[in-house]
């Protein structure tokens, strides 16, 4: 069987997520293929991510992964066109495919003591062959490129007067360095590197100021300038002695035009003095598959994380660990051989475990991914995505260095970073993640934000639900929605006492910091927002507030009696970290004319305890939703499929419920015990029903969903027939009490 849509949803309304089906060619993936194989058919399938990610796909192409199947690494999307996609799905029966993005340690031959409680992973080796050209400037500079543009304004060349091996080094005076990190360049050119090989870098440097530099980059030597290498470049600090130096690169491509380019535009203090030396280029030989940064170790079944630290001295407790990036190896503090403390072992790789990068029209369906400490979902400037019916989940925790904050640990569920437009989220399952679930964002370059609806989301266990910012000023974000998702104890994360950052903003559904962006037509409505570590809605600025247009949600906290924080008003004493407590909600409805129609009440789950999070028949949330005006996108099914618009308590007119789940009276059960016993027919009826059972029913009441009786009969029956002609049309409850079970049911009077 292959899980296929054919339409997400198509009406007049401005959004159109139709998936074009064309004449393409479907793939296959089982962990019982062959990469030598075609593809083509379930029975001569591919068997890796790798295959598919190095694979010409071509617009209309589908790849489906075999369900129950299981593959670690990291999905590279591809793009299709405006007239045909590029799917990526399931076939078969069974769980959703699973791709991993981390690397299973938990063998014995993993871990090496070197000292008391200190657990290592293997060091790499190194390869003899040089691949750089003139590495130590002992004649001359040949083989290297110094560039300025713009307003930068240095030079460079080759020195005698400096160095940290005889005879001379490249040195570097710098004026002003510019804005923008292309403006100083220092490069070497046409080098030959292989897919999947991993490359050390290694150099002295000093420097008459102490300054940071992540900008050292692997990449094509000429245009487009592609990256060449995955996921995020190394940061390290040049101060006022020769240091030595070590990254890595994992070639993303085979190419002979690479190039190792120091980009210090911006980045350079003004009037600075740099000295290199020694710079050498090599292939490593890994003894483990690790390459990057882990920002996670997750034990037993995630049962257990481990503790990140940025150093090695701070290893003190039973799980803690550090990664060394210059020796590729992770270091775990341990009783024991970790293998043997614990189940099993995965540490998560700091990769975006679908990196969407660029693409466009590109269909993600019924797919699970979990154990990466990079983002889910990830990538900037996309269009046409669509993305329904996954599971995500222990996602982030990876370290990245943000130039005035440092190294920061990071990762999202779903992100649109940068321009995004016409993307759709519907129907995803989102846990556990580091910070938030679903986000677009933006900060730097101007990026046009436009038309993306995250819709019937189940939502839970996240730092934040949904996270929004863009800036600068020039940017655009417009007719995004955020409608009908559940929403459930932000903050409660695997990672909730890992957090670097100000314990007071941690954990709320919605967080909200600086956006400058023309922002319109953005709309938050008909969702759940339920407990939260510390509040359900976080502003950086109050004046933000006026951005969003909320309504018709459900809010509910008892976790704190905090609901809503916002760190600044200019207009509200006292000015800075304004606190609206759970008796407050009508306070903060008026002061910032927000929140129409939001109920501040328990949404009464089926079953919280068992993770059933449709609505209680007794529910407000039940018809409470927006379905007006303005028109919503919110999508023909629910997060499990039932008709999303349907008629309500009295019929017609359409309503809809708030989150996830649309309450179907028509199809669902109110509570059964051995119902088969017990017929009511006709139903729906329009006068009388018929009540028959195989034991004496001892009590019958008929009540309306109010709770109001409209008909009792304590009268022992084994059949009846009643007339509820004079009952209003809409739905009642049907309550039968037999001697060895009882039975609620629902009938239908029209």
């Amino acid at each position: 069987m292959i899980n296929r849509i054919t339409a997400l949803f198509a009406t007049t309304f401005v959004f159109c997520f139709l998936t074009v089906i064309v004449s393409g060619t479907n793939y296959y993936v089982s962990n019982s293929g062959n990469d030598s194989n075609d593809g083509t058919s379930v029975d001569f399938p591919w068997s890796s991510i790798e295959k598919v990610n190095s694979f010409n796909l071509q617009p209309g192409d589908s790849v489906f992964f075999k369900s129950g199947d299981v593959w670690r690494g990291n999905l590279k999307a591809k793009s299709g066109n405006s007239g045909a996609i590029i799917y990526y799905g399931s076939y078969g029966n069974g769980n959703k495919p699973i791709i991993m993005g981390s690397i299973d340690l938990s063998d014995e031959y993993f871990w090496q003591n070197s000292q008391i409680n200190i657990w290592t992973t293997p060091a790499h080796d190194t390869q003899e062959t040089e691949l750089l050209s003139n590495n130590s400037f002992d004649t001359d500079a040949s083989s290297w490129i110094f560039h300025i543009q713009d307003d930068a304004s240095a030079s460079g060349s080759r020195t005698t007067e400096e160095y940290y091996s005889a005879p001379a080094c490249f040195h570097i005076s710098c004026v002003s360095s510019g804005t923008n990190l292309w403006e100083i360049q220092f490069a070497n050119q046409n080098l030959v590197i292989e897919e999947g090989k991993t490359y050390r870098l290694s150099f002295f440097a000093k420097s008459n100021y102490t300054f940071s530099l992540n900008s050292v980059l692997l990449m094509q030597s000429a245009a487009p300038y592609q990256i060449y290498f995955e996921g995020n470049s190394s940061t390290f600090t040049i101060d006022t002695e020769w240091n030595y130096y070590n990254l890595f690169f994992t070639s993303n491509i085979s190419a002979n035009d690479a190039m190792i380019n120091y980009l210090f535009g911006g980045i350079l203090p003004d009037n600075s003095e740099i000295y290199l030396d020694d710079i050498s280029l090599k292939e490593v030989i890994l003894n483990t598959p690790i390459t990057t940064d882990i920002g996670n170790l997750i034990f037993n079944d995630a049962s257990d994380f481990g503790i990140k630290k940025w150093y090695q001295e701070e290893l003190e407790i039973q799980g803690d660990f550090w990664y060394d990036p210059e020796n590729l190896q992770i270091y775990l503090f341990s009783e024991t051989n970790p293998a043997l403390f614990y189940d099993n072992i995965e540490a998560a790789v700091t990769k975006n475990l679908i990196d969407y990068e660029g693409v466009s029209n590109a269909v993600f369906e019924n797919i699970e991914i979990k154990y990466g400490s990079a983002h889910g979902f990830g990538g900037g400037n996309t269009s046409n995505i669509t993305i329904i019916n996954c599971d995500i989940s222990y996602i982030g925790g990876g370290a990245i260095y943000i130039s005035g904050y440092g190294n920061i640990r990071y990762g999202n569920g779903i992100e649109f970073w940068e321009n995004a437009d016409n993307n759709l989220v519907e129907a995803c399952r989102i846990h556990q993640i580091y910070d938030a679930a679903i986000t677009n964002q933006n900060a730097g370059n101007i990026a046009i934000q436009n038309n993306i609806i995250y819709r019937n989301n189940l939502i839970s266990n996240s730092e934040w639900s949904f996270e929004h910012w863009n800036r600068p000023i020039e940017s655009v974000s417009s007719n995004i929605y955020f409608l009908n998702n559940t929403c459930l104890y932000a903050g409660d994360t695997w990672a909730k006492n890992q957090r670097d950052f100000d314990p007071t903003i941690r954990g709320s559904h919605l967080t909200f910091f600086q956006t400058e962006a023309q922002t319109s037509d953005f709309y938050i409505m008909n969702n759940i927002f339920y407990e939260s570590e510390s509040t359900i809605l976080y502003c950086l600025r109050a004046e933000d507030l006026n951005l969003f247009n909320f309504g018709h949600n459900c809010w509910y906290q008892t976790h704190t009696d905090t609901l809503i924080k916002i760190y600044y008003d200019e207009n509200t004493p006292p000015y800075t970290n304004i606190v609206y407590n759970t008796n407050q909600f009508d306070d903060y409805q008026n002061n910032y004319s927000t929140e129409e129609n939001s109920i501040l009440e328990n949404p009464v789950f089926v079953n919280e305890i068992e993770n059933d999070y449709n609505l209680n028949y007794s529910s407000s949330c039940i018809d409470a939703g927006l379905n007006g005006v303005p028109t919503l996108p919110v999508g023909e099914t629910d997060f499990i499929g039932n008709n999303r618009i349907m008629p309500g308590y009295g019929m017609p007119p359409a309503v809809i419920d708030i989150g996830c789940f649309e309450f179907d009276f028509y199809s669902t059960k109110i509570s059964a015990s051995n119902s088969t016993d017990i017929q009511i027919r006709p139903n729906p009826t329009k006068d009388y029903i018929y009540i028959s059972s195989n034991q004496i029913m001892e009590n019958i009441i008929i009540y309306d969903i109010f709770g109001k009786t409209h008909y009792q009969d304590n009268t022992k029956h084994s059949n009846i027939v009643l007339n509820i002609s004079n009952f209003n049309p809409g739905i009642y409850l049907i309550s039968i009490k037999c001697s060895d079970y009882n039975v609620t049911n629902k009938i239908i009077k029209y």
